[in-house]
Formats: structure tokens, sequence, C-alpha cells
């Protein structure tokens, strides 16, 4: 904590929570330089022993639990020194896959309008992306009509769809066969 004190003759003076205390009389400084050795072992070498504990540690603040008698600061130094780094290392990190990676993809999505509420058109493009993969039709507007079409028929947006009604229209399978015990649908 820092106070900014106005002296005599209008000099600012820039006080800590120490500086206070040492010139009250309640702290002398060495006290407070004993205090902060014995409590941060400031200029004592590291042990292997503390090195093989900063190593062990997955993250900084196991780090600093694990070495109470050294400062944050001192833990992050010697963490750079010895090039160890808390956490997931970049390379052992998993691929990132996009879904815009190929292109039957992308002309799945550019073909899809995106006026269409999100979970629709997800269904959508994988709709047609099946289309395509099953040889339905090779013409990716093509194979938006059939699945819009088809997905309509099963779902048409007007109204609700009855859980009595089978799923496919030469299916005995209904929406409610699909229902557990607690209504989630599997």
């Amino acid at each position: 904590m820092q106070w900014s004190l106005v002296g005599p003759g209008g000099k600012r003076r820039t006080a800590t929570m120490v500086w206070l205390l040492q010139a009250s009389g309640w702290l002398s400084k060495g006290e407070y330089d004993a205090a902060v050795r014995k409590r941060c072992r400031l200029g004592e070498p590291w042990t292997p022993a503390e090195d093989a504990r900063l190593k062990s540690s997955k993250t900084f603040l196991e780090a600093v639990d694990l070495l109470p008698h050294r400062s944050a600061s001192a833990i992050g130094t010697r963490r750079s020194r010895i090039g160890h780094s808390f956490g997931r290392a970049p390379t052992s990190a998993p691929p990132i896959t996009r879904p815009f990676s190929n292109a039957l993809y992308r002309k799945a999505f550019d073909a899809v309008p995106r006026w269409l509420e999100s979970h629709e058109r997800e269904d959508l493009i994988s709709d047609v992306i099946v289309l395509i993969l099953e040889g339905v039709c090779d013409d990716v507007s093509a194979a938006y009509k059939i699945a819009r079409a088809t997905r309509n028929r099963l779902m048409p947006p007007a109204r609700e769809r009855s859980l009595d009604a089978p799923l496919f229209s030469d299916s005995s399978v209904s929406l409610l066969d699909r229902l557990d015990t607690e209504g989630r649908i599997w």
C-alpha cells in the first residue's frame, strides 16, 4: 500500500506501510530486513530439492504452495531461468479442427442461407453433406432443396409435431418411443 504525503515546503513523498512503521519507531530497518530475509530467503541459492519441487508442480499456485519460503517473483524468475513452463506445453496441445477445413463443408455452408435459426442451419448443412456423400445428387444447391423439403415434411415450421407421428414416412417408430422415463430424448 502506498500513500502520497506532502511534507514541509510542499514537497511530496510517497510513503509505504513499511516506511510509516519505521518512521514511527514501531519497526526498525534491521527487524524488517531480517523478517523479509527469514520469510523469503533473499539471496540464498536454490537447492536441488527446491528445483525438483518447482519442476514437479503443474501450476504456478501449486509451486507457491510447495515453496513457502520463496516469494512469488523469485519462483517466477527461477522458472524462467531453468526453462520450466506451467500447464500444458504448446507441443502437446490437441490439433485444432475447424468445420471450414474441407471444400465440401465450405460449399454446404455457403449454400444454406444464414438467416435460418442456428440449429436448423446446422441440421441442413449436415443433411446436404450426407446427401452429396451418399451420391443422391452432385450439386450442392439441389442437395439443399432436397434437404429443406425433407425437413419441412418431417418438421413443418408452422405447427408442432405430434409425438405419435412416425419419425419417417415408412417408419413404425414414433417420437414418443424415443423418450425415456424422465422425458429426455435419446
